[in-house]
């Protein structure tokens, strides 16, 4: 056998090595969160934003998974609705908006609408969603209607959660760790539903 025979083969044999690793090496799972400067994490550093720390927490437990901070500061329902796009491929999106809509006094049915868009267009592209919406703009009605869960943002009064001398009151790391603990079991639950069963041989 030849030296170009030799190499033939063993190029084949990494290719097909490759091919099979791939097969039984299923991609990790993308979540995207999109949302406003409580998703972003304003006043706070990337890593300290609720989706890093989302992150850590799922890896934690094991789960193969990426998490993408799509968030801006000041984005209101109708930006989402404007800017769906940019959430790109994504197998789970967790979608916060509603306080700026509150701020700005926008009526809380014209919130509800631009959310219930923005719901359906993302499970039409495939994506499992999470809703969290806040006291000011509850948008419980809407994740029952889309049959997506539901997580309330807020509740945590005491200033240690949050930044000193904010005036918009947004939380700082450690209230960020909190919301990341109550949005965990409820991202965990979705991806356990997206689990394909074993196949039978």
């Amino acid at each position: 056998m030849n030296m170009i025979s030799r190499l033939s083969i063993r190029l084949l044999a990494l290719f097909l090595f490759g091919f099979a690793g791939a097969s039984v090496s299923p991609a990790a799972t993308h979540i995207v969160v999109y949302g406003d400067s409580g998703v972003y994490g304003k006043g706070v550093s990337r890593e300290e934003a609720y989706p890093a720390q989302l992150l850590r927490m799922l890896r934690q437990k094991g789960y193969d998974v990426t998490v993408t901070n799509a968030g801006w500061n000041g984005a209101t329902s109708a930006d989402a609705l404007a800017n769906i796009g940019s959430v790109g491929k994504a197998d789970v999106v967790v979608v916060q908006f509603g306080v700026n809509d509150a701020k700005h006094g926008v009526p809380v049915a014209t919130t509800r609408r631009n959310m219930d868009a923005v719901v359906f267009k993302l499970k039409e592209r495939g994506a499992a969603v999470v809703v969290v919406g806040c006291r000011d703009a509850d948008l419980s009605r809407v994740a029952s209607a889309r049959g997506a869960p539901y997580v309330m943002w807020g509740g945590l009064p005491g200033p240690q959660y949050h930044i000193p001398g904010d005036p918009q009151y947004h939380f700082n790391a450690v209230g960020l760790q909190v919301m990341a603990s109550r949005i965990l079991p409820v991202v965990e639950r979705v991806l356990g539903s997206k689990r394909q069963p074993p196949t039978s041989e």
